[in-house]
């Protein structure tokens, strides 16, 4: 079975309460196989966090509580992370030129653009994100979105 690939977009909501959480956390508990995403997950879910307590959406103490959770939930074995290789320049290369072909063209940010060649060089058929630009061009490159 081709794994479902979980951008941090849907990922940070599994810890901190928002819009959808409930529907993400169900989709997330049906997955009998770890959640597999790419290795930088670590350090935006860390980053996204962080930039919570800065816009003082949550408090600092909260904030500590889920990190401490989700490093405690990568040490168990709850994400699959994807290393990053310099093999994954062509595969970059590739999906760029596809891209631009398109019209319009599709503008990737660099992250979004990691996580999808990522998808993409794992097989991955579904991407589970709730980014506008990597929904589209999770599309484009011929795989399903969720949440729906």
């Amino acid at each position: 079975m081709k794994p479902r690939y979980w951008d941090t977009s849907c990922v940070l909501p599994l810890y901190i309460p928002e819009a959808g959480s409930a529907d993400l956390s169900e989709l997330a508990g049906s997955q009998s196989e770890p959640l597999t995403s790419s290795q930088i997950l670590g350090f935006e879910f860390l980053f996204a966090v962080h930039a919570r307590v800065a816009r003082k959406e949550i408090p600092g103490s909260f904030a500590s509580k889920v990190q401490r959770k989700f490093l405690a939930d990568l040490g168990a074995g709850r994400f699959l992370l994807i290393p990053l290789g310099e093999d994954m320049l062509d595969h970059v290369a590739q999906m760029t030129i596809g891209l631009t072909k398109c019209s319009p063209i599709l503008e990737l940010r660099t992250l979004d653009g990691i996580h999808l060649v990522t998808a993409q060089k794992l097989g991955s058929e579904e991407v589970v994100t709730n980014d506008k630009r990597m929904r589209k061009a999770a599309q484009t490159l011929g795989m399903s979105v969720l949440p729906v």
